[in-house]
Order: structure tokens, then C-alpha cells, then sequence
């Protein structure tokens, strides 16, 4: 039988086959090097079979692979009819949507095997020579075994140099891709071409900072922005854990306290992003027949910086406020082991007694407290108690018998010694920690403790009082963790006239997420969850704070948005962009590939390139868009956006991705990979450099294979951030990136040019054209994804460049000089008369 015999490629089943046409169709470099030694009887499936004759007779006659489609077509002539033709289609379908993973596998073992079928026939050969036993045939021997131990190497056994001197001299030989950019275009003769590898110099999110001193929210609670590290996890916008994949030093940065009206604050830079939905979003508003019709409301969330929203927080007359931010979920801390029952605690944090003087105990005249009690600690003692109090009846005090219960806890006394609470009174409680960052169960018991035994609910308005300044700012924290919406007042108690302590009245709703925060049958009937206005946590104004020392942060969360003080959420590609929409407007296939943005915000971007308009205007110029898309959708070309995770993706994953594309009839002209630095080694190294160059030397390869260009941007180190010109000795983490990369363009902007909206760019390395050269204030605005090199600003090299800049800085001190002078000879003429 075949297959004990292993002759075709049976022995390895159907569903290898498939993988291997696919394999064939994908990879022009494997195709090149099996061709000449697949036989199509290596298939015994008779329609494999038929795919792989006419794969190989296109082969031999264009010396090329076609493509899916092509491959269709070929395959349709012969067609007899419908049936024939529906089964075609069927069994290219299973083809197209081959499984891509272990591909290197597949390839390894079909070209082993169409190798040893090549050495099998030449050892037949060899052996019939032998066999006649004339000696002068051994050289003829060892000819057949070599030849056959080289096939399968592929045909690249160079060229003369002499070889198709018309195409070399073709005007158009390279075929670049441009950048729309046209000085950057001019530098590199038209643009990038295939097989050529583009690499962007930016300091990575630089502005987008908060303060070292800023604190972060982690699962096990709260760090601070300066002792945050890459691989740490913080706590995202859904409450989860959320991976940090970047910290990046931002150095001295001016810093914004940003206020909310819950009371609640945090600092930030001018730069810093957040995601806000603003009041136009909220009252949207059109005209039709002359007439204003008012639309559904816009709740989704855009990016802003902190400086766009410096000067609109309040609108409408200085009477609404703007900008909107989400509110976090209920967090999902650690679970921590608990030495005394959440709801206990609560219920000797709000009215027990745990001074030193006293068993501790609570009292209460509620029985299902009691039993909630006994349910978690049952080392009880309980005692009826009647206590006389002042009452006020028609407008006189009498005293009045109170019935209550005193519940005396057993044995728990080194307990709340472990925890810090023995001795404390009603002044000095607080909420440890442990309780603090726990679990959401966990949490709502204690709260339910705390309300159940001290607090006052009205709908869904809650209040609890305490003379405990930490306590309330613990039971804010509570409250602030589960998603709800907090403030604290202060007053001063007052009992028949007299001034009394200074207490804290905490006031607090819980949106409607489940949790119920009380375990009282007659509260919980008092109690609705904020429905109207739950989610309204907005910016009540941004003030100058002063210069602090920064950093940002980069967190794997589709939304890039993490927990900063006082549980505020708040936010984590132009140049890419605009490569990306020019190529697409010059007919190309593109593939957009990124890591960190929502897929909708680059379709804005795009769509901010085609209409020049904002990206924050975007929402009132929708008729005018869809016309766009309309006209953008018919032409030549297609424009694929992909995210990929930013953990685990490697430069294989994007290859099988691509592969898998061109077999359904996709193929890229060029690839923009946003950012490299988000890509792994599927290699393990000793040194993280090392992986990082293995990367880029990775894509290199497979813009090779796959015939595409390839743009990709890296971060730049601190040394970058604030540069007037990024150089190339500030790639952030391996030098190799740029060594590899055969074109490299720097971004770098002061200050001055963010508020501008210019930068200067620079070309530092080219194989294919200028480098050296560097334009200065080039239009960058990110609003419109305009890039635009001004003529009159620009095309200098970098020598150019410094002496223009030293005659500046020079003619600026000499005018200093000539004020003054000015300045002392009028007052020398003041003092004179």
C-alpha cells in the first residue's frame, strides 16, 4: 500500500495537503524551492492533484505562483458545468481557509520528503550504472548524488551582472510606494519600495504623563507612578488586572490638577490623554427644513489632551459643565485572607467598642443584625439591655426606655490586636488595608456591615457619620472601588445647644451593578440603586499646579485607560496613518497593523486625512463623510486596519496572518507594523536587545519572502524626549533596529512646536536615496493628520542646520544686546534732565 510505502503525500492525511497547497500559494520563497521537485501525482486526492498540475504548469511557463483568484479561473475553464463548478469552489475554500500555525513544519516535512523521492530516483540511477560496472561512470555517479542532495535549495544561484540591463535601467525599477509627504518623497526617490524596510524615530508618548508622585491602582491597592515598572499590573477601566507593557521617564513636565465634581482630583500633564465624552456628544443637535431636531445622544468616548480642555470645561454660559469621564467598575483585588469576617468588622468599625477598658462589643436593636453576626462569628455573648434617652415631646425633653441589645464578641481580641483596632475609639477607627483591597464580595460585606449598623439609606441616596476623619476617608476608598460615586462633608455636632465634635457625614450612591449594600431586611426596601445620572462623574475644572518630574505609562487594555487617585480613569499614530492612506490613495494594497489604538480611532484618523477635517468635528460632518467613504470604497486599492495583542504576537503570527489574507485574494503592496517594539521574539534570548534585533531582522525577511514594503515605528530612549532633533543614537533598547532598517525617519518636537502643531523631522539613514537632511517646523498636526514640509523651512543637512541655529541664537543675544543698550542710553538721558 501507499502508505506503508510512503510514495505520496497520503501517508501525512488530507488535512496536511491542504495546509501545503496553502503553503504554496503563500510563501513565493517555499513555492521557489519545491517546485522543480513536487511531482502532482504526490497528491492522491485527484482535485489536489489538479491544483498542484496547474499550479506547477503557471510555474514553468511565467516562473510565478498564482494567486487564489488566478488559480480559480485556471480551474473554471475546465469546468463542465454547475456541479463541477461548485465542487471547485468548495475544495478551494477549504484551501483558502487552511489552518496557517506550524507552518515552518509543514514545509519542513514536504520538502524532506520531495527530497528523498529526488535521492530514491537518483540512487536508482546511480545503481543501474553500477550495475553495467564500468569504472570511468563513477564521476557521472557522484554527479546524479550530488545534484540530487542540492535540490530543494531554491533556483537563487545569482545573476550575471549583465542579466535584464533594460529593467535595471528602467526608470521605475524600484516602483516606490510614496509617503505623500513631499520632501521626505523627494529624499527617498519616490517613496519606499518592496522589499525595503522603513523605520519612524519618535519619543514614544511623550506628554501623555502624570507626576512620579501620581498614585496607580494595582490589584493588591496602591503604588505610585514612580515605582510602577514594566510587567507590573494595574487595574483598568473594567476593574481588572491589566498588564504594564511601558513606562516611559518624560522628565520635568508643567502639571495640571485636574478637579471632578464628586470632589475627587489627580495631576497630570498638558499633554496627558483622556477619554471624555463632551456636552455636543450629549445634545446633538441638527437641522432639517429649517428647523433644529434634536438626536440621540452620543454616550460613546473620545481622546483628548488635558490642554484642548483647559478652556471649555464649563460651557454654555459658564453654567454646564463639559467633559465627562467613565467610572471605573467594581475592582477585582486580590482576595486576602481575612482574620475576622468582613461584615463583623464593618459592624464593630461602625458602632462597637474596642477600647481597652471594655469586652469588645457592639449593641444594636435589630435582630437580623445579631443573626448575620452569629452566622460568621458565633463566640457570642447577648444581653437585653434598657437604656433611658432624651426625647423632645411638645417641645419638652423627657426621657424615654430604650430596648436594646448588647452583643459581646468572645476571643477576638488578638484579632483586632493583629489588625491595629484594640484600643481605638470612635476618633481614631480605620479600615485596614487588608479589607481595603480585597476582594468585591469581600468589599460589599464590609460595607454592608457598616450601613447595616451605622447608616441611613433614602433611595439611593446612603449616608454614614462618623467623628473618624481615617475611617471616612476608608469608607470613601470602599465606596470608590465598587463604582460608586462619593463626598464627605464636615460639621460640627451640636446637642442641646451645645457644640459637640467635629463628624464626617459621607454621602454615597451605587449605580445599578448588582450590589446591594445592606443585609437589613427594612434598609434594603429603602434602597434604590442611581440610575438617573450614575454614570455623570465630570471634569469641574483644570488649574496650573506647577513642574514635577513625570513618567507615562502604556497598559495592555483594548482601551488603554488605567486608575489613577481617587479611582479616576483616565488614557494611555499619525506619521503610520498618513504612510498607510497615501499608499491606499496610489491604488496599493495596505495593511495597517497596530497594538495600542481602538480600530475606530484609526478609522477616524483616516477618515481626518481624506477630509481635512478634525478629528473632534468628525461627528458633525457625517453626510459629508459617507459621500467620502462612498467615492474612497470604489477605487483602486484596499486599506486593511489588524490588531494584534500586544502580548505574545511575533513576527511569525503577522506571516501566517498575511499568508492566510493572500490566500483569500488579499495581497499587501505594504505593511505598517504600529509599533515594533510591541512585537516578541518568538526566540529566546539572554539579552533583551538581542530579541528585539531578531525582530526587526524577522520582518526584514518576511517583506522579502512575501514581496511587500514595510514601514514600522520604534520609541526612542530619554535622551529623545524634548530633543530638537532625534538622532540615531537615541533608538530606544537595541541599536540593531536601525542598523537593519534600510530607511530611517526621526519626529522630535519642543514644547513650543506640540503647541504649534509643527515638529522637525529628520532623515537619518537612506540606502536608496538622501539622508543627513533634516526639515525643520514641518506642519504635524495631529487634530487633521496633516504632515507638510514647508519649503522654506527645510532640506537643510544637519551642518546647515546647527549653524543656522547658532547664527539665530546668535542674533538673538545681539539684539538683547542692542535693547540693551537702547534701554541705558535712555536712562542715562532721563538722569541727565
Amino acid at each position: 500500500m501507499s502508505n506503508s510505502k510512503k510514495t505520496d503525500f497520503n501517508f501525512l492525511g488530507k488535512d496536511f495537503q491542504v495546509r501545503l497547497l496553502f503553503q504554496i500559494l503563500t510563501d513565493r520563497k517555499f513555492a521557489d524551492s519545491i517546485m522543480d521537485i513536487m511531482d502532482a501525482n504526490y497528491f492522491e486526492d485527484e482535485f489536489f492533484r489538479k491544483i498542484a498540475i496547474t499550479i506547477k504548469s503557471a510555474y514553468e511557463k511565467h516562473e510565478s505562483i498564482p494567486d487564489i483568484s488566478s488559480l480559480e479561473m485556471r480551474l473554471m475553464d475546465g469546468a463542465k458545468d454547475d456541479i463541477q463548478r461548485d465542487f471547485i469552489l468548495r475544495q478551494l475554500r477549504h484551501v483558502k481557509e487552511a489552518e496557517a500555525n506550524d507552518a515552518d513544519w509543514v514545509q519542513e516535512r514536504a520538502l524532506k520528503f520531495c527530497k528523498q523521492q529526488e535521492l530514491k530516483k537518483s540512487v536508482k540511477e546511480i545503481q543501474e550504472i553500477i550495475d553495467r560496472g564500468d569504472i570511468d561512470d563513477y564521476d557521472k555517479c557522484e554527479d546524479i548524488l550530488k545534484r540530487a542532495l542540492e535540490t530543494g535549495e531554491g533556483k537563487d544561484d545569482g545573476i550575471d551582472v549583465f542579466h535584464d540591463m533594460d529593467s535595471v535601467l528602467a526608470d521605475d525599477f524600484r516602483k516606490p510606494i510614496p509617503t505623500g509627504i513631499k520632501g521626505l518623497d523627494d529624499c527617498m526617490d519616490g517613496g519606499l519600495s518592496k522589499g525595503e524596510l522603513a523605520v519612524i524615530l519618535a519619543p514614544f508618548g511623550v506628554g501623555k504623563a502624570q507626576p512620579l508622585t501620581s498614585k496607580l491602582l494595582t490589584p493588591n491597592g496602591w503604588t505610585t507612578m514612580g515605582d510602577i515598572k514594566e510587567g507590573d499590573s494595574v487595574i483598568g477601566r473594567n476593574g481588572k488586572e491589566t498588564k504594564v507593557i511601558g513606562t516611559y521617564p518624560q522628565g520635568i513636565r508643567p502639571i495640571y490638577k485636574v478637579m471632578f465634581n464628586d470632589g475627587t482630583e489627580t495631576l497630570c500633564d498638558a499633554e496627558h490623554l483622556w477619554s471624555v465624552n463632551t456636552i455636543d456628544q450629549r445634545n446633538r443637535k441638527t437641522k432639517k427644513n429649517g428647523k433644529v431636531v434634536y438626536l440621540e445622544s452620543d454616550n460613546s468616548y473620545k481622546t483628548m489632551r488635558t490642554i484642548d480642555m483647559v478652556d471649555n470645561v464649563k460651557v454654555w454660559g459658564n453654567s454646564r459643565l463639559n467633559f465627562k469621564v467613565p467610572i471605573v467598575s467594581p475592582v477585582e483585588f486580590t482576595k486576602q485572607e481575612l482574620i475576622i469576617d468582613p461584615y463583623l468588622l464593618g459592624v464593630i468599625l461602625g458602632d462597637g467598642c474596642i477600647t481597652t477598658s471594655n469586652q469588645p462589643h457592639f449593641v444594636t436593636k435589630d435582630s437580623e443584625i445579631i443573626e448575620s453576626v452569629r452566622s460568621v462569628y458565633n463566640n457570642i455573648t447577648v444581653k437585653e439591655q434598657v437604656r433611658e434617652i432624651e426625647k423632645e415631646v411638645n417641645d419638652e425633653l423627657v426621657l424615654v426606655k430604650h430596648h436594646l441589645t448588647k452583643v459581646s464578641l468572645l476571643g477576638i481580641k488578638s484579632n483586632l490586636i493583629e489588625l491595629g483596632l484594640y484600643g481605638t475609639n470612635s476618633k481614631s477607627k480605620s479600615i485596614p488595608n487588608q479589607y481595603l483591597y480585597t476582594s468585591v464580595d469581600d468589599r460589599v460585606k464590609l460595607l454592608q456591615g457598616l450601613v447595616d449598623i451605622d447608616g441611613y439609606i433614602d433611595g439611593h441616596r446612603i449616608e454614614i457619620s462618623t467623628t473618624s476623619k481615617e475611617l471616612s476617608t476608608g469608607i470613601k476608598e470602599l465606596v470608590l472601588s465598587l463604582g460608586g460615586r462619593v463626598s464627605i462633608g464636615e460639621k460640627i455636632g451640636e446637642y442641646n445647644n451645645i457644640e459637640c465634635s467635629l463628624y464626617y457625614r459621607i454621602s454615597f450612591s451605587l449605580p445599578n451593578n448588582g450590589i446591594i449594600p445592606s443585609k437589613l431586611s427594612r434598609k434594603i426596601k429603602k434602597f434604590n440603586s442611581r440610575v438617573k445620572y450614575s454614570e455623570n462623574k465630570f471634569i469641574n475644572s483644570i488649574e496650573y499646579y506647577g513642574e514635577e518630574d513625570a513618567q507615562c505609562i502604556m497598559v495592555d487594555d483594548e482601551e488603554h485607560l488605567y486608575v489613577t487617585d481617587d479611582y479616576i480613569v483616565t488614557h494611555n499614530t499619525t506619521m503610520i496613518t498618513k504612510v498607510a492612506n497615501t499608499a491606499k490613495e496610489k491604488g496599493n494594497n495596505v495593511l495597517q497593523i497596530f497594538f495600542e489604538d481602538n480600530p475606530k480611532v484609526i478609522q477616524r484618523k483616516h477618515l481626518a486625512c481624506w477630509s481635512n477635517i478634525n478629528l473632534n468635528d468628525l461627528i458633525y460632518h457625517k453626510d459629508e463623510l459617507n459621500k467620502i467613504v462612498e467615492t474612497k470604497s470604489a477605487e483602486k486599492g484596499e486599506l486593511r486596519l489588524k490588531k494584534f495583542p500586544s502580548d505574545g504576537t511575533t513576527i511569525p503570527h503577522i506571516k501566517q496572518y498575511i499568508r492566510k489574507q493572500i490566500a483569500r485574494g488579499f495581497r499587501p503592496d505594504i505593511v505598517l507594523i504600529d509599533y515594533i517594539d510591541c512585537v516578541q521574539s518568538n526566540k529566546v534570548f539572554k539579552d533583551s536587545w538581542d530579541a528585539e534585533g531578531n525582530v526587526m531582522r524577522q520582518f526584514e525577511t518576511m517583506l522579502d519572502e512575501l514581496d511587500m514594503a514595510g514601514w514600522t515605528a520604534v520609541q526612542g530612549n530619554r535622551s529623545s524626549i524634548g530633543a530638537e532633533t532625534v538622532d540615531s543614537t537615541m533608538i530606544g533598547g537595541s541599536i540593531k533596529k536601525g542598523q537593519i532598517g534600510h530607511f530611517i525617519v526621526s519626529i522630535a518636537k519642543t514644547l513650543d512646536q506640540k503647541e504649534s502643531g509643527h515638529a522637525n523631522i529628520a532623515i537619518l539613514k537612506s540606502r536608496f536615496g538622501k539622508d543627513g537632511i533634516i526639515f525643520n517646523d514641518a506642519i504635524f498636526d495631529n487634530g487633521t493628520m496633516e504632515i507638510r514640509i514647508v519649503e522654506d523651512n527645510g532640506g537643510k543637512t544637519f551642518m546647515e542646520s546647527k549653524k543656522d541655529k547658532e547664527s539665530g541664537s546668535q542674533k538673538k543675544v545681539n539684539n538683547l544686546l542692542d535693547a540693551a543698550k537702547e534701554r541705558q542710553k535712555v536712562l542715562e538721558k532721563a538722569d541727565n534732565t
